[in-house]
């Protein structure tokens, strides 16, 4: 499931201080070498009054673009042609201007040309130790989303189970370095379970909500729980540990030997999430499976429903995440359900893991991801 794109904040607290004041110091000299280039020099108060003017004009432009204000820059390039000269009038009527009057041109020089030395070396400190703290702050980001990709591959590792009854093919891409997508194959004696869990929005949080859904899961498992069951203990948990807003739609399949030869029971539950796709060997039809359930977490007092079939040979079955089905074009066109219905159909008798490959390339071929995208195909052998 989608969740919101967020511009990076901007700075705050000591480096909002720093950034600026770097500014400051930076576009401060142009005010002391006006003064310079006068004849004869301006005094020192001039001169001072000219790095004031320069520097509020340099913080102004500085948190234009810090805080994507854009629509202040008509009103500063206003200021700033119109407000230095009024505001040295109105020095100059006060007085100011004319302190340090009696010092001789050379001396007016070199206080200004020190001046300009002082405020252009203290612009470059302010400025590499802003840079400095933002690049330590993007190497720690850097190791900390490696370490979220490296977490995600270890919880969601991609699935490639055969046995003589059962092939199952698993994939989960995330959009960031560590997704909300969740598919487990858990194998105990002659029974599979395959699970999909998409947990809403995606990132880290996303990330340790998934994790803690696998986690509940192979636990609950160890207590030989329906599927029914499963989800009702699972909805449990995430009501008492997530955040209000958050949730997880769920499918789930169990596969068992059936009593007659060639065929599996097969048993599956969802839970807001979307159908699961069966492909009949018999006729070659796609039928939904479809969802009766809200999803997990969301602070109802839901019934979750199991529901069995017999399963024969050749029968495929395609379990996927909205990341998949709602991809857009550029004209906004989302790729859907139906189309994806049509791909599995056409590719329904082709091995499980050309039938993955070929609706993944489908979904990269109609849009950009920007969202997790997790597909499971289960094929009864």
């Amino acid at each position: 499931m989608k969740a919101a794109n967020v511009p990076n904040p901007p700075p705050t607290g000591g480096r909002l201080v720093l950034v600026l004041a770097g500014a400051f110091c930076s576009f401060a000299p142009l005010g002391v070498l006006m003064q310079m280039v006068r004849v004869p020099p301006g005094t020192w108060s001039a001169g001072v009054v000219g790095v004031i003017v320069s520097g509020l004009i340099a913080i102004g432009w500085a948190s234009v673009f810090i805080f994507r204000r854009f629509w202040l820059l008509v009103p500063l390039i206003l200021a700033q042609a119109s407000l230095p000269p009024v505001i040295f009038w109105s020095m100059s009527r006060l007085g100011v201007t004319s302190i340090g009057s009696g010092m001789p041109d050379q001396q007016r020089l070199l206080f200004h040309a020190v001046a300009a030395v002082i405020f252009i070396v203290a612009g470059y400190f302010l400025i590499i130790r802003y840079t400095e703290l933002q690049e330590r702050e993007a190497t720690r980001s850097r190791t900390e989303l490696e370490l979220a990709s490296q977490i995600h591959r270890t919880l969601v590792p991609a699935i490639d189970f055969s046995s003589p009854r059962l092939r199952v093919v698993g994939r989960s891409m995330p959009s960031s370095q560590m997704g909300g997508d969740l598919i487990d194959l858990v194998i105990d004696g002659q029974r599979a379970d395959v699970f999909l869990a998409d947990v809403s929005g995606h990132g880290v949080k996303a990330g340790v909500v998934m994790a803690m859904v696998k986690a509940a899961i192979r636990m609950r498992l160890r207590s030989g729980h329906d599927l029914s069951g499963l989800l009702t203990d699972l909805d449990a948990v995430l009501q008492q540990t997530i955040d209000p807003g958050m949730f997880a739609t769920f499918a789930c399949m169990r596969f068992e030997p059936a009593a007659s030869p060639g065929e599996l029971k097969t048993a599956f539950a969802l839970a807001g999430h979307l159908p699961i796709l069966h492909f009949s060997a018999v006729d070659g039809r796609v039928r939904d499976m479809p969802n009766e359930a809200l999803p997990l977490g969301v602070g109802e007092s839901e019934l979750f429903h199991e529901q069995n079939m017999t399963s024969s040979a050749g029968d495929t079955f395609l379990l996927l995440t909205d990341g998949l089905t709602e991809i857009a074009d550029a004209s906004g066109k989302q790729l859907g359900l139906g189309a994806i219905r049509e791909l599995f159909r056409a590719a329904g008798r082709e091995p499980p893991e050309v039938i993955v490959d070929r609706l993944l390339t489908a979904a990269r071929s109609h849009g950009a991801q920007n969202d997790d995208q997790t597909i499971v195909v289960v094929r009864v052998l």
